[in-house]
């Protein structure tokens, strides 16, 4: 229900900013124009994140980078879109023990994406020997790192911290260097470029910088206990995708499934019992207070054999490939569906069209309005224009 009533707002806060963008412009010669971009801010905020205070508003290099705070909660929006929400000690290290007892010993790892606000932090409560944050945008630390709890500020002073400002993609085709776990927090595949960071070429890259033993950790937006046939086309495809690379996967449930996956000698299990031992064979003096029971929390056996199900029954569901983003079109599809809008129809049928089809079609619609924007230049119609 959330996630409906979020999306709506963002549909009406996209045709607010678009009706405030033409004042904007109109009264540009009258000398109003920071008093109407304010107005245009606090519009576009209050359909975005109504009840919420503004913290950051910047338009960086890469992104359109807000902030919202709420009781000392802040939520943290990439172009209009939720990325990340902090601090969230609890749910945070669950999700690290998770991650980290995947691997029989994982010293060397790498974070992608999100990890700045928490995650990395505790990550580095283990005796890993490096711990590699990349982050597209190089403003997002400096933005983020004075709202963090003191503590959280203090942990990223860790000389096993890396802090690499670099795109995700190119960063893997760049380095030489190897890891016992990868963990992908990129935002999810509504965009042609976030596709990138869901697709088999990608995970191949990540499979060549693993080590033998190594795991790779991939989270996607679905639901916790039901799933209509869009969604399960989506999480299928992102199972099908990774299974294409590695001869492991597995997926454990919840509100955001989170998807391990390793080659013949890597250990990723959903043994909640096996994850508990891992985890007190560590001796580590902060999990002092995570109880093993919280494991079994996590992984409850009905709902890790009903996602296996699930998942089973969605063997045929393509691949997502750089150029057939079969994904991107699946989340576009889901978005429509839960904004109640009408493009389902056409959606459908580009997702049966693989990328020279699609670029065919793009460029095919931009020589058209090329065309009729000379004609309007010349003084002719576009309807003048098709009668000669």
């Amino acid at each position: 229900a959330e996630q409906l009533a979020r999306a709506r707002r963002l549909r009406k806060s996209g045709a607010t900013a678009a009706a405030a963008a033409l004042i904007l412009a109109a009264a540009f010669p009258l000398g109003t124009v920071n008093r109407l971009e304010q107005l245009l801010v606090r519009t576009y905020w209050n359909a975005l994140a109504p009840g919420q205070a503004l913290a950051v508003w910047a338009d960086t290099r890469y992104q359109q980078l807000a902030v919202g705070e709420r009781e000392g909660q802040f939520a943290v929006y990439s172009n209009g879109l939720l990325a990340v929400t902090f601090p969230d000690p609890f749910e945070v290290t669950r999700r690290v023990h998770l991650c980290l007892n995947q691997c029989a010993d994982p010293r060397d790892v790498l974070l992608i994406g999100q990890g700045l606000e928490g995650e990395a932090q505790r990550v580095l409560d283990y005796p890993v020997r490096s711990l590699t944050l990349v982050i597209l945008d190089p403003e997002y630390p400096r933005r983020i790192r004075p709202l963090l709890p003191a503590e959280d500020r203090a942990r990223l002073r860790d000389p096993r911290l890396e802090l690499v400002p670099a795109d995700g993609v190119e960063y893997l085709r760049g380095t030489a260097r190897r890891f016992d776990l990868v963990v992908l927090h990129t935002p999810p595949p509504a965009t042609a470029a976030f596709n990138r960071f869901y697709t088999r070429e990608y995970f191949d890259l990540v499979r060549r910088r693993l080590n033998p033993s190594g795991a790779v950790v991939v989270g996607l937006e679905a639901s916790e206990s039901f799933m209509g046939p869009e969604m399960r086309r989506y999480v299928g495809t992102l199972n099908n995708t990774l299974g294409s690379v590695f001869p492991r996967v597995i997926a454990a449930p919840g509100t955001s499934l989170l998807f391990f996956a390793s080659g013949p000698a890597g250990r990723i299990t959903l043994d909640a019992d096996e994850l508990a031992r891992r985890l007190a064979a560590r001796n580590l003096p902060s999990a002092a207070s995570f109880r093993s029971s919280q494991f079994r929390l996590m992984l409850q056996p009905e709902r890790v054999e009903w996602l296996r199900e699930t998942l089973a029954d969605e063997a045929v569901a393509p691949v997502n490939t750089d150029r057939r983003p079969v994904i991107y079109l699946h989340n576009l599809r889901l978005w429509d569906l839960v904004t109640e809008g009408r493009l389902g129809g056409m959606l459908a049928a580009l997702d049966r069209l693989t990328l020279p089809w699609l670029l065919l079609i793009a460029a095919a619609a931009l020589l058209l309005a090329t065309a009729g924007a000379a004609g309007t230049l010349r003084g002719e119609s576009p309807g003048r224009l098709e009668g000669r």
